[in-house]
């Protein structure tokens, strides 16, 4: 039974070698961690470097965190800018197309106006000729028919014009 004693002591010994050599390195590690003892402080000082890359690598994440949400909050900024614009070309379209209808309409009525205009002066020239042959308003009362005619073709023009202009 000695010699089984013997090759269990063997056969033990490169275990606790294993054994003892992989003890001091936690025995380190919680050397270097934060909460060590105040005789290790000495030892602390030269590991001050990895403690703070190692703050660093879990900080990170953090200001990545922080990064991502300013870069969201940017892009929702920038969004609700653009739906601003949105919301004000389309208000300024609807303006300028109430204005577009207005003045259109407003040329209606100013056409209308002058040609009723027109067949006014084109009545009283005609009662006048027939009144006064020759009478000396005869080249008034036709002036201003004329110029009545020349309005009336003019906003008609300008009418026409608006009518096909799409840009305003």
């Amino acid at each position: 039974m000695s010699s089984n004693n013997d090759n269990n002591a063997i056969n033990s010994a490169p275990n606790a070698a294993t054994t003892n050599a992989a003890a001091p390195a936690p025995a380190a590690a919680t050397a270097n961690s934060p909460s060590s003892s105040p005789s290790s402080s000495s030892s602390s000082g030269s590991s001050s470097g990895s403690e703070e890359s190692l703050k660093v690598i879990i900080d990170r994440p953090a200001r990545t965190q922080e990064e991502l949400q300013a870069d969201a909050e940017a892009e929702a900024l920038e969004a609700q800018v653009r739906a601003q614009e949105q919301l004000q070309a389309e208000a300024e379209s609807r303006a300028r197309a109430q204005a577009r209808a207005q003045l259109l309409n407003e040329l209606r009525e100013g056409i209308r106006i002058l040609e009723e205009n027109v067949a006014s002066a084109r009545q009283y020239r005609l009662q006048y000729a027939v009144a006064y042959p020759g009478g000396p308003d005869t080249l008034r009362c036709i002036t201003h028919e004329q110029n009545q005619i020349r309005a009336l073709a003019a906003i008609r023009q300008s009418f026409a014009h608006m009518q096909a202009c799409w840009y305003w």
